[in-house]
Parts: C-alpha cells; sequence; structure tokens
C-alpha cells in the first residue's frame, strides 16, 4: 500500500487564486438578503484582492449569500456585490461578482500601498 503525500485544502485554493491579495484590514459595511431576511451588518476586511476578499463579520453569513459591501479604500469609496464563498466562524470568503472596470481601478491604485499577503493563514 503506497502513502501519498496530499496537499492540504489550503495550498489548492492558494494555487487556484488569480489575483494577488493584500493585508488590508478597515471596517467594511455589508448589506444584503438572505432566505427572506435582510442583511445589515458590519465587519472588518483581513485582505483583498480583485477577486475577492477575506471578512470577518459581526453577524452570520450563509455561503452563496449575496451581499454588497461598502468600504474606504486608500484610492477611493468602493462599493461592490460579492458572493459568500466560504465561512470558517465569523471569517467569510468573498468573490466580487461584476467589478466594473473603475471598482477594478480603485483595488489595482490602492494595492501599490499595500503588503503583498503571503501567508496561507486566510486561505
Amino acid at each position: 500500500m503506497s502513502h501519498q503525500a496530499q496537499e492540504p485544502v489550503t495550498d489548492f485554493h492558494v494555487s487556484q487564486r488569480k489575483q494577488t491579495r493584500y493585508l488590508f484590514s478597515v471596517p467594511v459595511d455589508v448589506q444584503g438578503v438572505s432566505e427572506s431576511q435582510k442583511i445589515s451588518t458590519f465587519g472588518i476586511s483581513l485582505e483583498i484582492s480583485e477577486g475577492g476578499l477575506s471578512l470577518l463579520c459581526r453577524d452570520p453569513l450563509s455561503p452563496g449569500d449575496h451581499i454588497q459591501i461598502h468600504m474606504v479604500l486608500p484610492a477611493g469609496l468602493l462599493e461592490a456585490e460579492a458572493v459568500v464563498l466560504r465561512q470558517t466562524g465569523r471569517h467569510y470568503g468573498l468573490q466580487f461578482t461584476g467589478l466594473t472596470a473603475e471598482q477594478v481601478r480603485l483595488i489595482r491604485e490602492s494595492s501599490q500601498t499595500m503588503q503583498v499577503y503571503t501567508s496561507r493563514i486566510f486561505a
């Protein structure tokens, strides 16, 4: 019987990412609807990329929830739609949906002042 080392799930998610992630921690306003209930809460970002962000949230969200986030980036206010992809306790992985060219520009311009995220803690 052969025992091959398997890659941890976090390595898979990290290797599948298309955008560079950056450490960035600011308050985030979260709005939306989950199972016919209004979502109105807040959290704090942990990292951000052009694909999404990692968030610690005060109130529970569920994978699949479609939300709107509002947060201040160095280049200006980012208001974007996202879907909750992952949940671990109150830590959530969000994927942006339908970013405009202006929203992408805000993230790119802001990321020039941020440190690249290289850890796998929030994978």
